[in-house]
């Protein structure tokens, strides 16, 4: 068994052609966080649909009946009408998970930071170092970047791939660093002037 949380709160892991800041205002104003979560295990070809959220909600889901030692692929999109179709305007990181069964391989356990704290002024830059942890004596399958990042609002500070940190303007924001599973640490990133 799995369970996701589906939030329209958590606007902070979706990503398209809105900031993270317009999202969030889109998602309290709720003329949106319509969506849809599609799953897909390492046999698909093709993500189905699974589960319809509702506008505003936080909407639990569990996928029961899942196969022992599978690779579970899991995609979240937001959308909204516009003249009577779906126009989707933000994706959710993918979630990579292994469900039981495997005496090798797990999912990571956890995620550790350098620090939780970062003090930038605008135009400088620095850097989240960032480590996966796995239980002793097992491995994982890697199906996408082994850690990633994303500011819940790149326009104070954006975050690279790799982890590099830019400061645009002066306030305050987090940074998310989340392994393939969505275990997730927090950053908090102050810029000054």
């Amino acid at each position: 068994m799995i369970c996701l949380y589906l939030s329209g709160k958590v606007g902070r892991f979706l990503s398209g052609n809105m900031t993270k800041h317009e999202i969030r205002k889109e998602i309290k104003a709720k003329r949106a966080m319509l969506g849809e979560a599609y799953i897909k295990n390492n046999s698909a070809a093709i993500f189905k649909k699974i589960k319809e959220i509702s506008s505003g909600s936080q909407v639990r889901f569990v996928h029961r009946k899942c196969a022992k030692n599978t690779w579970y692929k899991y995609r979240i999109k937001a959308y909204r009408i516009v003249n009577g179709k779906k126009v989707v305007f933000a994706e959710a990181m993918e979630l990579h998970i292994l469900t039981k069964g495997s005496k090798k391989i797990t999912n990571p356990s956890g995620i550790s930071v350098s620090q939780k704290n970062v003090n930038l002024k605008a135009g400088e830059k620095g850097n989240i170092k960032a480590k996966v942890l796995l239980p002793k004596g097992k491995k994982t399958k890697w199906h996408i970047e082994k850690i990633r990042y994303i500011s819940a609002n790149p326009l104070i500070a954006s975050v690279s791939r790799s982890g590099v940190i830019r400061a645009k303007q002066k306030g305050n924001c987090e940074i998310y660093v989340v392994t393939q599973n969505g275990i997730k640490k927090k950053v908090t990133i102050t810029v000054t002037e």
